[in-house]
């Protein structure tokens, strides 16, 4: 062949040669960024499971979240019916131990508010609770104490000091005629002849499991018990 032709091939055979370099080179970037983009694609599924695992994670928080919002609801509501209905047996409770106590007392209304606390009103609708005699006062806190152990069914003792010494004998005979009914242990501490008399003896003694005196000793400033 002749000179120039092999010189021809020769510089065709070296450009495609390097064009094949070329292209090879560019081949394997290619095939490098397909495995990078795979990698990524790979990264990106992994973070999407994830988040969609979170995003499942927080709606079963959301709808946990909801659902105990509708319980405590549900119980606001249940709660603030029963202490409704709790604050209204007391009241109703209060007024007709109030009554028994005191049968005069059949001209004043008796309610308890939200709060529990009493208040009495007259016959015209106005405040009359200041109006109430020591005595009646007493029947009504012996009316709220009985209606608050019978509403909550508990029945705790009873301690009252001088309980008849500011009541008229009818009354007197009344309280002392139901206060062993009103709780399971009762302990009075009563005045001798003023309180301790016989309406409250034919009451209380048969009901009584123990009767006791206290005798103070002038002389050496002493008290002691004897039982009766």
């Amino acid at each position: 062949m002749p000179k120039e032709d092999v010189a021809a091939l020769t510089s065709e055979v070296r450009e495609r040669r390097n064009a094949l370099v070329s292209i090879a080179r560019k081949l394997q970037q290619t095939s490098d960024r397909i495995a990078q983009c795979q990698g990524e694609i790979k990264e990106h599924g992994k973070k999407r499971e994830a988040l969609g695992k979170k995003q499942k994670k927080v709606r079963r928080l959301q709808r946990r979240e909801r659902l105990a919002q509708r319980a405590a609801d549900e119980l606001e509501g249940i709660y603030e019916a029963f202490a409704e209905d709790s604050r209204q047996a007391v009241e109703d409770l209060t007024r007709q131990e109030f009554r028994r106590f005191v049968q005069s007392a059949s001209g004043y209304q008796v309610a308890l508010n939200e709060e529990y606390e009493l208040q009495v009103l007259d016959s015209h609708g106005n405040r009359a609770l200041q109006r109430l005699s020591m005595g009646q006062s007493q029947c009504l806190s012996l009316a709220f104490i009985t209606a608050i152990s019978r509403v909550s069914e508990k029945n705790p003792p009873l301690v009252i000091d001088m309980p008849f010494g500011r009541l008229d004998r009818d009354v007197h005979e009344e309280v002392s005629t139901r206060l062993p009914e009103i709780t399971s242990q009762l302990i009075l501490f009563l005045i001798p002849e003023i309180e301790w008399n016989e309406v409250t003896a034919k009451n209380l003694q048969p009901k009584a499991s123990h009767v006791y005196r206290l005798e103070f000793h002038k002389a050496n400033h002493e008290t002691t018990i004897v039982k009766l």
